[in-house]
């Protein structure tokens, strides 16, 4: 799922709903990682948007 937003963020660059995607992800990839962080330090996952 998360390669599959990748994608059409990367297919069209200069639209809102990129903008949107990242913040959204950002969002959400803090909370995530603030979470794992906690359990398990070690082992932090990351889902890259951009090359």
């Amino acid at each position: 799922m998360s390669e599959f937003v990748g994608l059409i963020a990367k297919t069209e660059p200069e639209t809102t709903l990129r903008k949107d995607l990242e913040s959204f992800y950002a969002m959400n990839i803090k909370k995530v990682s603030n979470k794992i962080d906690k359990m398990q330090p070690k082992m932090v996952y990351r889902i890259p948007i951009r090359d």
